[in-house]
């Protein structure tokens, strides 16, 4: 669910904002029939082996980015660059949030590896089945910042990755 990012000019805590959004993305998921491993709050070296245990179309980690520059805005999702399933469910992930009125960067692929400037992308590297990241908005943009202060924000930015999960798995 996230590095425990705080960002000094709001306080806002990445980990937190992530547990905002996750239960509306399960229960739109539950309601519409998908069956749901949820494994918020264990460590990434954890995460992997008991992901690729299991018999998933799909596994999304959900973010909120941060940088140096107040410049970087708007959700963006990660994907491994060697697969073209995770990058198929990346753009179909950003569509769905884009069609819930979301301001969007764009996909990236994303590496294993630890780097200040790239991020630390294993997610999307050891699982097996396609997997994606999605960064919902950037704490350190003033705007972003506003997007997460509105108190329909979780409850949408859950709607749209669950749509984008559903819109997926149905492709």
């Amino acid at each position: 669910m996230g590095f425990e990012y705080k960002d000094k000019s709001t306080h806002l805590i990445e980990f937190c904002e992530n547990l905002k959004i996750l239960p509306y993305a399960i229960e739109y998921l539950y309601k519409w029939g998908y069956k749901i491993e949820d494994f918020h709050g264990h460590l990434i070296r954890e995460k992997i082996p008991f992901i690729n245990s299991k018999n998933a179309e799909l596994s999304i980690e959900i973010h909120h980015n941060a940088n140096k520059s107040e410049k970087f805005r708007g959700t963006e999702v990660i994907y491994h660059p060697n697969s073209k399933k995770g990058k198929k469910a990346a753009q179909i992930m950003l569509d769905a949030i884009k069609g819930e009125g979301f301001e969007i960067r764009g996909i990236f692929p994303g590496y294993y590896r630890y780097d200040k400037s790239k991020g630390f992308f294993a997610f999307t590297a050891k699982i097996w089945k396609p997997s994606i990241i999605v960064e919902c908005t950037y704490l350190t943009n003033a705007i972003d910042r506003n997007v997460i202060s509105y108190f329909d924000y979780p409850h949408d930015m859950g709607l749209a990755i669950a749509k984008g999960a559903k819109n997926y798995v149905e492709a």
